[in-house]
């Protein structure tokens, strides 16, 4: 059998139980950085993670989701590359918000939590539509990660 060369890498696997254990970069250092100062934010916040394409930065979001929603933040997703087929890129992301504070019924902290967060983002609708749409169309978008305090 002749070896061949893969030019995409698979997909790694992100466990539940140790988001990090096929972690080959030191992922975790900076996620804990990272986690450890939007712990400590008052107030609105937006974070773009941005690197060429194929730096590891779906790797690095989904070990990130992985490791908040284990310390029991409320985390939401939204990858535009699954959704470019809308006109208005906000449609898809704010569909994807509602859909995520759907699970928090019953769940009074978290869905308040996501409730600032959606008022964070409505208050910042008139600059986030032409972002989301100039970034998709340069095609770096990648996930957001909301957390209020």
């Amino acid at each position: 059998m002749e070896n061949k060369i893969r030019i995409q890498p698979g997909i790694i696997e992100i466990p539940e139980d140790n988001p990090f254990k096929h972690d080959l970069l030191n992922r975790k250092t900076a996620i804990e950085a990272l986690t450890n100062v939007i712990d400590n934010i008052e107030g609105p916040c937006v974070m773009a993670v941005d690197a060429p394409w194929g730096m590891g930065k779906t790797t690095f979001i989904k070990m990130w989701e992985q490791y908040l929603r284990n310390r029991n933040f409320p985390v939401d997703s939204f990858n535009a590359w699954e959704t470019d087929y809308f006109a208005d890129p906000f449609s898809a992301l704010s569909g994807e918000f509602l859909q995520e504070l759907n699970k928090f019924k019953g769940n009074l902290p978290q869905l308040e939590a996501l409730g600032k967060a959606a008022q964070s983002v409505s208050s910042m609708i008139p600059t986030l539509i032409p972002v989301i749409s100039s970034t998709i169309d340069g095609g770096t978008l990648g996930k957001f990660i909301v957390k209020a305090v």
